[in-house]
C-alpha cells in the first residue's frame, strides 16, 4: 500500500510520515518511510550510486536547474525509490512516501513547468492507494518555518521575506486544492498535534489494508 502524505512548506508532512511510520509499527504492519533523497542511500538505491553528493549539496544543484530539468530529476528519485522498494522480496505493507511527485509537480508548474505535461509525468510513477493532504494558510506556516526558510519555499527569493514565501505557498495551496477536491484526498488540518493526526491517519491506513494484513495487525 501505497500511502502519500502532501502539503505545503511547513505543513509537517515529514513529521507525520515519521509519526506514521511508528504507529503503524507499534500495530504490528510493516512499514518503509520514503522522500526523494533515498537515493542517496546506496543500500536502499544501489542503481544511483553515481550521485555523489549529499543533501544539501544536491538540493543546490537541483536550484540551478530548470523547472522542467528539476521536476524530471526529482520524478527519477521518486520513481526509483519507490519502485525499488515494491521490488523487494520483503516489500513492507506500507510505504509511506513524504511529499512524492505530487507536491513536487505543484511546485515546478509555480516555477514554470507545463502542468499537462507535468502531471502527466508524475502519473507514470506508482498510484498513491492513498493521499493524506495537510492543509494550513500559508500565514500560519510561515511562523513556523521562521529561521528555516530557504529560497526554493519563497519564489526563489534570495533573502527569503515572509510576503514571498506568502505569495509562493499561496499558489501551491490553490493547486493541491483543486487537485484534492477533485480527486478526493483526505484532509487534515496542518496546525493539530502531530500525533493525533497519526493516529488518525494509522486508522485509516489500517482501514484500507487487505482483510488478512489488516486482522494481523488487530
Amino acid at each position: 500500500m501505497l500511502v502519500v502524505i502532501v502539503g505545503t512548506d511547513g505543513a509537517g508532512k515529514t513529521s507525520l510520515s515519521k509519526a506514521l511510520d511508528q504507529a503503524l509499527r507499534n500495530s504490528g504492519i510493516s512499514t518503509s518511510r520514503l522522500d526523494r533523497f533515498g537515493i542517496l542511500d546506496r543500500a536502499e538505491a544501489p542503481a544511483a550510486a553515481f550521485v555523489h553528493a549529499n543533501v544539501d549539496e544536491l538540493r543546490q544543484y537541483a536550484l540551478d536547474m530548470s523547472a522542467p530539468a528539476r521536476l524530471l530529476f526529482y520524478l527519477w528519485s521518486m520513481a526509483l525509490t519507490v519502485t525499488s522498494t515494491m521490488a523487494k522480496p520483503d516489500a513492507p505493507q506500507v510505504i509511506i512516501y513524504d511529499s512524492y511527485w505530487i507536491k513536487h509537480v505543484a511546485v515546478e508548474i509555480a516555477y514554470g513547468a507545463k502542468e499537462q505535461q507535468a502531471v502527466s509525468a508524475g502519473h507514470l510513477l506508482p498510484k498513491p492507494d492513498l493521499i493524506i493532504y495537510l492543509k494550513a494558510s500559508p500565514t500560519a506556516l510561515y511562523e513556523r518555518k521562521i529561521g528555516d526558510l530557504v529560497p526554493y519555499e519563497c519564489g526563489m527569493d534570495p533573502a527569503c521575506e515572509r510576503e514571498s514565501f506568502i505569495s509562493h505557498q499561496t499558489k501551491l495551496v490553490e493547486r493541491l486544492d483543486r487537485w484534492a477536491e477533485e480527486q478526493g484526498w483526505h484532509i487534515f488540518d496542518a496546525l493539530r498535534p502531530t500525533q493525533e493526526l497519526a493516529a488518525e491517519a494509522a486508522a485509516l491506513v489500517i482501514s484500507r489494508l487487505p482483510a488478512r494484513q489488516g486482522e494481523a495487525a488487530e
